[in-house]
């Protein structure tokens, strides 16, 4: 079921399976009480190794509180290694023609003065949450005290995220040629979400196949509140 509490549309040549239902009854956010990891230490803008060169250049993230994430200098591949990673500055900017985004057992949480988050061109993402600590079934997650702004998947990018992206100020846009895979758990919880292009997502809320704690979602269920 897909379910806006305000107007839910298609337009142009967009198709939906199933098609949305527009006036839905709100719901309570499922992570309201949840409570966000504590960042230990002060923020680095060097918690990351280098390796490869060329079209191979990679920079891996190591787990711990970064000021901001924002690779430069020729890397066309971004790892974050597993654990958490605690962004604290305004920057979480993976765009410049990266060409692929990936992490196993992985929890982003990015402080409420993060107000800038790009994935952007022809990126493959491949994201899974992990299934203990802190952020268990959380991918990319941040407090409802964040201001409102705007989050953009742009480009050709392929997106696998296995487990729940959770920014309840932020307003989604997928555009170009996003496609995803079916992982156990795509859950997406944000402000206002919207598909442009020929974006190609599947949402699915198999808490019990991923191993992640049932964070509140319903096999089959797209839900929005704007």
């Amino acid at each position: 079921k897909i379910c806006s509490v305000g107007t839910g549309s298609v337009s142009g040549a967009g198709t939906s399976t199933p098609s949305p239902t527009s006036g839905c009854t709100p719901i309570i956010d499922p992570l309201a009480s949840w409570t966000p990891p504590v960042p230990i230490g002060a923020c680095s803008n060097k918690n990351y190794v280098d390796s490869g060169r060329g079209g191979d250049k990679t920079r891996t993230y190591s787990a711990g509180v970064h000021c901001n994430i924002n690779p430069s200098g020729g890397i066309k591949k971004v790892v974050f290694a597993a654990g958490i990673h605690h962004v604290t500055g305004s920057e979480f900017d993976l765009s410049g023609g990266l060409k692929t985004i990936s992490g196993s057992n992985v929890g982003i949480y990015l402080s409420s003065s993060v107000h800038d988050f790009k994935i952007n061109a022809q990126t493959a993402v491949t994201l899974s949450a992990s299934t203990t600590g802190a952020m268990a079934g959380l991918i990319i997650a941040q407090g409802p005290a964040a201001p409102y702004y705007d989050v953009t998947f742009n480009g050709g990018s392929s997106l696998d995220l296995n487990g729940t992206v959770y920014l309840p100020s932020a307003n989604m846009d997928m555009k170009g040629n996003n496609s995803s895979s079916l992982s156990p758990v795509t859950q997406i919880i944000t402000n206002s979400f919207t598909m442009l292009g020929t974006s190609n997502i599947k949402f699915s809320a198999d808490f019990d196949v991923a191993g992640f704690p049932n964070l509140g979602g319903a096999a089959g269920l797209v839900y929005l509140g704007e």
